[in-house]
């Protein structure tokens, strides 16, 4: 028997009920109690973060990212929660589906910093930083504390925080109830995974649109940068014949004025009617650009 249930305060603790229905929390049982732990609990935070705030989401732990970079920010995420659980109820899902909590040595609930500290330590000691080679030794390493008994079933993370996990039989309803949050969850992550594809597909195709509308705008662009150029030389040969159809007045000479004041008023007409199909187009450039612009920020919000 575990030395922690000679111990007189958790003695009291558990008191209320007979000794004998506690057993030893095997290392399987703590192990696979973390498992669900670790990962059911970093599904729904990963679920619930992606509908409160997709944009974030996508930015830090998006198709991206560095899967063991994400795999760590989730992990610190759940810890923090697991341990304020912890602090608060003694336990958390997994530990209860397994019929388990975490006590401190003095039969009372850990404090939160004990608590943190314990569930950042068994990162540590335990899963080994989630390091996988790392991880194998460390995991190796726990089982056979709990397992010896000069350890009394403790871990280095119950030593260091004089905390202990105790564990009642386990009872089919709470089997039921796992194995009905496991399918319910499953669903749940095909449900996240097949959303998240969607968004990505629909964004892939929103900037292969965007490609086509920039380039467009660009050779839009250059059309109108060179159809400008055209317009500003036809203005400068507007403006000379103007100046000899002045000279040609003042000074007499009517045959010449008669011979270009036609080409003149034909040539300025024919110039006010490009400029105005000119500044229609522009214009319509412009209100493309900004709508361009616009679709673009929208869409580099979402992808961020």
């Amino acid at each position: 028997m575990p030395i922690y249930y000679e111990n007189p305060n958790i003695s009291e603790h558990i008191k209320e009920h007979p000794i004998e229905v506690f057993i030893p929390s095997s290392p399987w049982v703590r192990y696979f109690a973390r498992m669900i732990d670790m990962y059911f609990g970093s599904m729904l935070i990963a679920i619930t973060w992606v509908r409160l705030s997709p944009n974030t989401y996508n930015k830090i732990l998006g198709d991206n990212s560095n899967e063991y970079v994400a795999g760590v920010i989730l992990c610190i995420i759940w810890l923090l929660i697991e341990s304020m659980m912890i602090s608060t109820l003694g336990t958390t899902f997994g530990k209860w589906i397994f019929s388990s909590k975490v006590i401190s040595i003095d039969g009372g609930r850990l404090k939160f910093s004990k608590a943190l500290l314990r569930s950042f330590s068994m990162c540590f000691n335990g899963l080994g930083l989630m390091i996988p080679v790392v991880s194998l030794f460390t995991l190796s390493n726990s089982f056979k504390q709990i397992k010896n008994q000069n350890y009394g079933g403790f871990t280095k993370w119950d030593i260091q925080t004089k905390s202990a996990v105790i564990t009642t039989r386990l009872k089919p309803i709470k089997v039921a109830l796992l194995l009905t949050f496991c399918i319910v969850s499953l669903a749940g992550y095909n449900y996240h995974y097949d959303n998240q594809s969607k968004i990505m597909n629909e964004n892939n195709e929103a900037v292969e649109q965007l490609d086509e509308i920039w380039t467009k705008l660009d050779d839009e662009g250059t059309l109108l940068t060179n159809w400008e150029n055209e317009l500003a030389n036809k203005y400068k040969s507007i403006a000379e014949l103007a100046q000899k159809l002045e000279y040609w007045g003042s000074s007499g000479n009517e045959t010449e004025y008669n011979n270009n004041i036609d080409n003149y008023n034909r040539t300025v007409n024919d110039y006010n009617v490009e400029e105005s199909l000119y500044e229609t187009r522009r214009l319509k450039y412009v209100s493309d650009t900004d709508s361009y612009n616009k679709k673009y920020d929208e869409l580099m919000g979402t992808t961020e």
